[in-house]
């Protein structure tokens, strides 16, 4: 969720060079007859290296399945994700279904987890994820946030995965929650 404005929808996605940054998306996924560019920025804490790319679908309708791909034709390589789907909130407030989730981080320890959570992504039994805190185990290793946003790519990409920091982000002040995820009002 980009905002309190259920007819929003925010995506983040990471690439290793700086190439287009759009969103294709509609209510087919046959016709993503919908586009918006997105913006890009990076960081280099502990020599990451990557371009996290943020855009914000709009005009969306509550209750509504919509299908997206990320990405974009770059001179040499038609650079599109798979097309993926998510269902928007319904527009009744008291009936949104959230999994409270927290420490769990990129190693197989949270597989288990994982395994849960995208089974009731997939049985249409929660509706958002809110993690609380320590958010990948990452300790300052860049490449253990990649692994942890990749581990969690079926349940993020199909409903809204909030996070908030925890002790194990503070390394580089914060610099992976702050860049890689697209919480409302940042």
């Amino acid at each position: 969720l980009s905002s309190n404005d259920r007819s929003l929808m925010g995506v983040t996605w990471v690439t290793l060079d700086d190439v287009d940054s759009f969103v294709e998306y509609g209510t087919s996924k046959r016709n993503l007859d919908q586009k918006i560019e997105g913006v890009t920025n990076t960081y280099h804490s502990a020599s990451w290296i990557g371009t996290i790319h943020r855009a914000t679908m709009s005009n969306l309708k509550p209750g509504t399945t919509y299908y997206y791909r990320v990405g974009g034709k770059s001179r040499l390589v038609n650079g599109w994700s798979d097309i993926k789907q998510f269902t928007t909130l319904s527009s009744d407030v008291e009936k949104v279904r959230f999994a409270v989730i927290g420490d769990m981080g990129y190693g197989p320890n949270s597989d288990n987890t994982i395994k849960r959570l995208t089974s009731l992504v997939e049985e249409g039994k929660i509706d958002a994820v809110i993690h609380s805190g320590d958010v990948s185990y990452a300790d300052g290793f860049e490449n253990h946030f990649d692994d942890f946003l990749i581990k969690i790519e079926p349940i993020a990409s199909r409903i809204p995965y909030m996070v908030s920091p925890g002790n194990h982000e503070f390394w580089f002040n914060f610099s992976s929650y702050k860049n890689r995820f697209y919480m409302p009002g940042v």
